[in-house]
């Protein structure tokens, strides 16, 4: 996972997430891609080296957000609680959430994500939103879901 960079200011959570929802999938190779999460406005966003190619993921439950996030010919794929975010939340209970990706897109894996529901579990003292940024970027990486977890 040396390629995902996360923007965020509970940076230490969502990467506890990433580890934790990702320690027993497998995935694909995304060894020339690299992903930008941006789960918060930061000053130094316009400073990433986003290139074509790479995938840019914001949670789109922030405010303006868009006006902030260079533009560039990456691949833009928006998360968050609303229904227009193309990865959501359909539930939540008290040990996980049900996440929902809306719209297909082609992952760096070069596999496309049709639409589709799965649960993943919250680990001790994770947030819900920290989860879904993470569940939201393991998604885009390659690591595959079923239904059944």
């Amino acid at each position: 996972m040396d390629n995902i960079y996360v923007v965020a200011e509970n940076q230490n959570a969502i990467k506890k997430a990433l580890f934790h929802i990702s320690c027993d999938k497998m995935g694909g190779s995304i060894a020339n891609v690299q992903i930008f999460l941006i789960a918060s406005v930061a000053p130094n966003l316009y400073d990433l080296n986003i290139n074509v190619g790479d995938y840019v993921l914001v949670n789109s439950d922030i405010k303006d957000i868009f006006h902030v996030i260079p533009k560039n010919e990456a691949t833009l794929i928006t998360y968050g609680f609303n229904s227009r975010a193309c990865i959501t939340a359909s539930s939540i209970t008290n040990d996980g959430i049900q996440v929902c990706i809306q719209r297909a897109f082609v992952g760096a894996d070069n596999i496309v994500r049709h639409p589709q529901e799965f649960y993943v579990r919250l680990g001790y003292e994770e947030s819900p939103e920290n989860v879904l940024a993470a569940a939201a970027t393991l998604s885009v990486v390659g690591i595959h879901f079923h239904q059944d977890e």
